[in-house]
């Protein structure tokens, strides 16, 4: 019957490239985020902080989590277990209770990360969410830390996870069941606060509204992360299904998801001079044309006001005469005309007393014998 089930052509399905590469492009995209992130930071002045090295943390976890994963595809991870030898079977067990460790740990850090990340700036905008804050930095470690020793004492010994013949006993699989939901609920929760957090902060920080909405939406994927974890609930059935090394690539697939998007959105804030710098160069290029004399240098604060001034003299050739008591005078009349040229920086919020034209178009003009044209 054996013989029989492994020369089926389900035996040559596998989900285990697909899961393969989408988790090494994902972390190396986180990868790529958090080295420009952890550069634009040593290049400004206050450097690195807490938040920085809980997400190279969470990164270098992910990479582990992932090396995990491949170990567990492997052996046999993305194939109908029936197809496998039983060696095989059980090395892809005990890798993934690895993975799954190794990712609960590393969401959480991300997590924190994101938290300390708004403390950091929170002086900006007022101090009503620090105490909201630290609870949520205290929830989500105790969270994550009884979720791992839920993991760690579910078997005794713990090798009874993947080998079922050894003695010992386990928990029910009902509550290992429950727990999971009341975990992935969780991690929705709180994927949902770190989303909606930021979002507040940036909108009150002083930048252009422009490098606001873009933050926002990029901050605002924190909902797929809450998305993602939702889906590892859904899916969750399939890490105490028969078919183990098949089923449970779905919900692999959603817990590397959240783990490294998460990694990549929450580098997003660190990389404002990068955006800042796109959109001002877009700026630039869309205003240069029809606007000579308008120079937008991208700067957030002030007005910055060139004024260069041009004497011109003219001889009319006109020459008079006037006597005036006795004397005789000669006059060459002279004409001067005076142009002044304006050079300016457009602001982020322009000034008020631009009025409302000001605020439709950025104030550029010629003054010539002192009138706008």
């Amino acid at each position: 019957m054996a013989a029989e089930l492994k020369d089926s052509p389900q035996c040559e399905e596998n989900r285990g490239g697909s899961l393969l590469v989408l988790s090494w492009t994902l972390v190396s995209i986180a990868i790529i985020a958090v080295v420009l992130r952890v550069w634009f930071r040593r290049s400004l002045r206050h450097g690195i902080s807490w938040d920085d090295y809980f997400i190279v943390a969470s990164l270098i976890d992910g990479i582990i989590g992932v090396g995990f994963l491949t170990k567990m595809i492997v052996s046999g991870v993305g194939r109908h277990i029936y197809c496998l030898p039983l060696a095989n079977v059980a090395d892809a067990l005990q890798w993934s209770i690895y993975a799954q460790i190794v990712n609960i740990l590393g969401i959480g850090l991300v997590k924190i990360s994101v938290c300390l990340c708004i403390l950091r700036v929170i002086d900006k905008v007022g101090k009503a969410l620090s105490r909201f804050l630290y609870l949520m930095i205290a929830f989500v470690s105790i969270s994550h830390f009884a979720q791992i020793l839920l993991f760690l004492i579910q078997c005794r010994p713990m090798a009874k996870i993947w080998n079922p013949y050894l003695r010992g006993q386990c928990f029910s699989s009902h509550v290992t069941y429950l727990a999971g939901y009341i975990g992935f609920g969780l991690d929705a929760f709180t994927d949902l606060v770190c989303a909606g957090i930021p979002t507040f902060v940036i909108l009150r920080l002083q930048m252009s509204m422009r490098t606001k909405i873009a933050l926002c939406v990029l901050m605002g994927l924190g909902i797929f992360t809450a998305c993602c974890a939702i889906a590892k609930a859904v899916f969750l059935k399939g890490v105490f299904a028969a078919d183990y090394t098949y089923a449970i690539t779905e919900p692999a697939i959603w817990t590397v998801t959240e783990h490294l998007v998460g990694i990549t959105i929450a580098s997003v804030p660190s990389l404002r001079p990068l955006f800042r710098r796109i959109l001002d160069i877009t700026s630039q290029r869309s205003d240069s044309s029809g606007r000579n004399f308008q120079k937008i240098n991208g700067r957030e604060r002030g007005v910055q006001v060139q004024i260069s001034s041009r004497a011109n003299a003219r001889n009319t050739g006109r020459t008079s005469l006037r006597r005036n008591d006795g004397e005789i005078t000669k006059t060459t009349e002279l004409r001067m005309s005076t142009e002044t040229d304006i050079e300016f920086a457009q602001l982020s919020k322009p000034p008020s007393a631009w009025g409302a034209a000001g605020r439709d178009r950025p104030l550029a003009g010629y003054i010539s014998s002192g009138v706008i044209v």
